[in-house]
């Protein structure tokens, strides 16, 4: 790191963790490190100088930068350092294609929706392939049929499913995490249809992974759950999807809509998607959840509406199988 780069990630530390004890916290829960044994000191300026220091000097920078901010996920200075070390998305280019049919909304105000729904996103893993998927509900995830449409027919027991969450790597393809492996309830199948209709899946998961710590440690915030809209769609407005393209790590790409399909319902999109992005959740510019991308087209990407699915979701909700 440059020293003005060493500057803000110091400044943005202490911003983020204004004691000691926070710090502490983040420091062992996060790395499973020792903060005393790192920094000996009491004032909070050096230890977190310190810090920087014997992260640099053991390449632990992009490992502090994830665990501080599953840490303290909204904080923005925070969000500023990851970005610039390639640890986030940089929404400078995606802020470019607003058009006058899109409402504004504060920078940081759109960064921290995207980092809440970003901490929803898995890698859905199968004997068969990959896709992607995420969470509707503290327990239930939602993917393409197809993507688990192996499993629904019993071609493999579904405890070879595994929903990997938080799955990231640094600008030079190094992982930070691993991921936070989730497995299939017994009841694990709540709803789907066809590939040839709405092609979806709500999959019931172990435990409620939208209601535990981000990546699993303690003191980080709860992961959270997305909340599906119906949405009227204008030709041209920005869509955005996270995604885990070719089972690479998470990773997000914006396009537009297109036009609609009646038959089966979709919506057409520019959003660039690749194999193992099936199930990806699709949002508007102010992340809103909006559609379920599903497949490729020879005229562009599609996705089905949620205006589609969520009368199907209804019976689900009042018996009470999503909250």
């Amino acid at each position: 790191m440059t020293g003005e780069q060493q500057r803000r990630l110091h400044e943005a530390l202490l911003a983020a963790f204004p004691d000691a004890g926070s710090l502490r916290r983040m420091v062992r829960f996060g790395l499973d490190e020792n903060l005393d044994a790192i920094a000996d000191t009491s004032r909070l300026n050096d230890t977190v100088f310190e810090l920087l220091r014997w992260a640099e000097s053991r390449g632990k920078v992009a490992a502090l930068i994830v665990a501080a901010r599953n840490s303290n996920p909204d904080n923005p200075a925070l969000r500023r350092a990851a970005e610039e070390l390639q640890l986030a998305p940089d929404s400078s280019e995606l802020e470019s294609i607003v058009i006058r049919s899109v409402g504004f909304t504060s920078v940081e105000e759109w960064r921290a929706r995207m980092s809440r729904c970003e901490l929803t996103v898995c890698r859905v893993e199968t004997p068969t392939g990959f896709g992607t998927g995420f969470l509707i509900s503290p327990d239930v995830v939602m993917t393409n049929h197809h993507v688990v449409s192996d499993a629904v027919a019993g071609a493999y027991p579904s405890q070879d499913l595994v929903l990997r969450f938080d799955y990231k790597t640094d600008e030079g393809g190094k992982t930070v995490q691993a991921g936070q492996e989730h497995r299939l309830a017994t009841d694990w199948l709540i709803g789907s249809s066809p590939d040839d209709e709405l092609d979806y899946a709500l999959l019931r998961v172990e435990g409620k992974p939208g209601e535990m710590p981000v990546a699993g440690q303690p003191g980080a915030a709860v992961r959270g759950w997305l909340t599906p809209q119906a949405h009227v769609f204008t030709k041209g407005e920005p869509l955005f999807i996270i995604q885990h393209p070719e089972a690479k790590p998470l990773m997000v790409s914006a396009g537009g809509f297109l036009n609609s399909k009646s038959s089966p319902q979709r919506i057409v999109h520019s959003v660039s998607t690749l194999g193992g992005s099936s199930g990806s959740p699709c949002f508007t510019s102010d992340w809103k959840l909006v559609a379920l991308h599903n497949a490729g087209s020879a005229n562009g990407n599609e996705a089905t509406p949620f205006s589609a699915i969520l009368p199907e979701l209804l019976p689900a909700k009042s018996s009470g199988l999503i909250t």
